[in-house]
């Protein structure tokens, strides 16, 4: 039974350990890429616009006259909006891939259509269409999210050996 342990253990191990980058040589490689400083401002973007709909969406709402409990109901339905494409979008995302035409084209639809509905769904009438409206724009404003997260590791000069660096600096950047 040790022996079957043993050679269990030894199967999972891969079969040719990847050369690892001296961390000088991630950081100097990493933070010369163009594409990551790109990805990191998106990053930095899509911080500001949830920041935006977490502190200001509720007052803009008590400016519409909502009370602040009706405000905060509604706000909820933004949030609600915002969790589900982190359920669903690995899944588009596996199907998709993280590059190419299709993935630039969603991103930039999402973007404008977060965009638009940012300016307009908390202008909605009370009830349903400003539920909708604002369940609408958490989902739209986060859908792209997994793209973009994902992203530094399929950029030129970066790959499998840098993945973990670039994603880290992408995110501390924001």
């Amino acid at each position: 039974k040790k022996g079957g342990a043993q050679a269990s253990a030894q199967a999972e191990e891969p079969a040719e350990e990847e050369e690892r980058a001296a961390f000088k040589d991630s950081i100097r490689t990493v933070l010369r890429n163009k594409g990551l400083w790109f990805v990191a401002l998106c990053n930095i973007g899509m911080m500001l616009g949830m920041l935006t709909n977490i502190i200001f969406m509720p007052q803009a709402l008590m400016s519409r006259g909502l009370t602040e409990g009706e405000a905060g109901w509604y706000a909820v339905a933004l949030t609600a909006g915002t969790m589900l494409p982190t359920l669903i979008s690995p899944t588009i995302v596996r199907k998709v891939g993280t590059s190419g035409t299709k993935v630039r084209w969603i991103m930039r639809g999402c973007a404008l259509a977060g965009a638009i509905l940012e300016v307009t769904a908390w202008l909605l009438p009370k009830g349903i269409a400003m539920i909708l409206g604002l369940f609408a724009t958490g989902f739209i404003t986060e859908a792209f999210l997994p793209f973009l997260q994902s992203m530094p590791g399929y950029l030129e000069g970066i790959g499998r050996k840098y993945a973990a660096t670039a994603t880290g600096t992408a995110m501390t950047l924001q």
